[in-house]
């Protein structure tokens, strides 16, 4: 049975049931919605956030009449409807923003810098598996109106947005940073990096959303991971992160949510005894399902996330003039949806999900069905997820806090540019810390060239990821492991010349570096044993299966 439809969205239950309605897009939409009245309240709570903040002087009608006189540019302002979700996936809570509309600004005139502290999903899962691997404590904060603390240095001015004013034509001057503007997300990392100098926190200098804290003398830790307004805490140290926490509630407003268990849409869930745990998105993906008219308690899915036999033909891209505007939107949006999970904890659809995007400017119908199949697929294997563990030998056999690598690639398998797709997964702890599926920059001339471009690859990020630990703390104690299937990349690695690889690119000489200097090590495995296999073509259901549980795992066993 088709789900009802709601302003374009396909909703479960009844439309006055207001938990499952979409957000609302403008405050005319909102003031017509069931629940209306909440919306009403988190205007209003806005509205006094930032008041107390001093984020805005409002402005009398003479100032205003100056500055259209001046011809001061007034931005424009929206005000941003979200239901704040939980773990299980239902609303907790309405929230209201007032956004400023950035793209109204100009550059080197109302912003300068905007660099946000965004820690990527590798980092995230790098502190979270060794956090889990070296008995550290994970705890995540939350600081409320962060960007509020941070001061507006340029002149800016705006109308004040919908529902959140107090009179039609209302004009504010910014007096701190604001949702929305370009320089908010610097702003605020500047000055909360600050704070965390102030407290004794050192910048890592290989990611500068990391900053750790030791003492050297009894080896505690404190190691804080920064997402724009969310942290991650990992330490050993509970005496000092209550001293922390102390400190930064004279500057800031943070929350203690203590356990790690609902970051960024992704929940983590505990074993019995604590030695492992599970990365998942099962709430996400029920919400993506809902939008898509999927039912998402669907028990039975595709065994794969793409079929095996899926192929594109160079006459099946239309051309610009032929492209259908209404199923290239249906199409972003689904795959748009999709690349998030692919990206955090599902693995196993990150091929199929970055082989449909190379299409989204210009899809057929073909396009958006394989869409639906992954979709199909993810709903069906919903709790399926990414785990760490503290065990003295991780599934694969590796020691504990150890990093590994399998790398693979498919050789001129584009049908369309003739370009080869590179795929590799960085293990640590049982779980994949960064796993990438990428279409390499250039052609290649040998399925050796291409084998090469990958570990090429992939051998920065495990330089990059050794690095880290070691600024935290933790370094390896011998070369990275490099589960290679093609002897010739192995041997040229290894420095062993031929005239056959003459046409080899020179940049792929910092392989035999990283080997030179013990950073990696080539190790070789056929290739039934490559697990990187799934992230560079589609599959049948048996190799698919055999590579996806190796890397992903069911988290129904887990609890919260």
């Amino acid at each position: 049975e088709a789900l009802p439809v709601f302003c374009g969205f396909a909703v479960k239950g009844s439309l006055q049931d207001p938990r499952f309605l979409p957000d609302p897009k403008d405050w005319d939409e909102a003031m017509g919605m069931p629940d209306w009245k909440d919306w009403v309240k988190s205007a209003k709570a806005e509205r006094r956030n930032l008041r107390q903040r001093q984020s805005f002087r409002v402005l009398k009608l003479r100032e205003v009449k100056r500055l259209i006189a001046k011809k001061v540019k007034i931005h424009t302002a929206k005000n941003v409807m979200k239901k704040k979700i939980n773990a299980q996936g239902n609303p907790y809570r309405h929230k209201s923003r007032a956004s400023f509309r950035g793209f109204t600004e100009i550059p080197r005139f109302d912003f300068h810098e905007t660099f946000a502290a965004v820690a990527s999903s590798a980092v995230v899962r790098l502190i979270v598996a060794l956090g889990i691997g070296a008995g550290l404590t994970i705890r995540q904060l939350d600081v409320v109106g962060a960007y509020l603390y941070a001061p507006m240095a340029e002149e800016l001015y705006m109308w004040a947005p919908e529902g959140i004013a107090k009179f039609e034509g209302e004009c504010w001057q910014l007096l701190s940073q604001i949702y929305g503007t370009r320089q908010a997300g610097a702003g605020w990392k500047d000055h909360f990096v600050k704070l965390l100098k102030e407290f004794g926190f050192v910048a890592v200098n290989m990611d500068e959303t990391l900053f750790v804290l030791r003492d050297e003398v009894s080896d505690r830790v404190i190691i804080l991971c920064l997402y724009v307004d969310d942290a991650i805490l990992a330490d050993n140290w509970p005496s000092r992160v209550n001293k922390l926490l102390q400190f930064l509630a004279t500057k800031i407003e943070v929350t203690d949510e203590g356990a790690l268990h609902w970051y960024l849409a992704v929940s983590y869930k505990y074993n019995l005894d604590g030695t492992k745990i599970f990365a998942g998105q099962t709430a996400y993906i029920e919400k993506v399902a809902r939008a898509h008219g999927i039912d998402p308690n669907a028990q039975k899915g595709p065994s794969t996330p793409m079929d095996a036999r899926f192929t594109v033909r160079r006459e099946d891209v239309p051309n610009d003039d032929e492209v259908d505007l209404e199923l290239r939107t249906k199409v972003k949006r689904l795959l748009g949806s999709l690349l998030f999970p692919s990206g955090w904890c599902r693995p196993d659809c990150s091929y199929a999900t970055h082989r449909l995007a190379r299409h989204a400017a210009k899809p057929w119908q073909d396009i958006y069905d394989a869409a639906l199949r992954i979709l199909k697929y993810m709903v069906a294997t919903k709790d399926y997820g990414i785990q760490f563990s503290k065990l003295p030998e991780d599934r694969h056999g590796h020691k504990l806090n150890e990093l590994y690598c399998f790398v693979d690639s498919s050789f001129a398998d584009d049908p369309i540019n003739s370009r080869s797709t590179i795929g590799y997964v960085i293990f640590m702890n049982g779980g994949p810390v960064a796993y990438k599926t990428k279409l390499a920059p250039t052609l290649v001339g040998s399925s050796t060239h291409a084998e090469l471009a990958a570990a090429c690859m992939a051998s920065q990020d495990v330089v990059q990821l050794r690095a880290i630990l070691a600024a935290l703390g933790f370094p390896q104690d011998g070369p990275t492991p490099m589960y290679e299937d093609n002897e010739s990349c192995i041997a040229i690695a290894n420095n062993k010349r031929s005239t056959h690889n003459k046409h080899i690119d020179v940049r792929y000489e910092i392989i035999r570096e990283y080997v030179r200097k013990m950073e990696i090590v080539f190790v070789s495995i056929g290739t039934a044993d490559q697990l990187a296999d799934f992230l560079t073509k589609a599959l049948g259901k048996v190799k698919f299966k055999a590579c996806a549980d190796g890397v992903v795992v069911d988290g129904s066993e887990f609890y919260e």
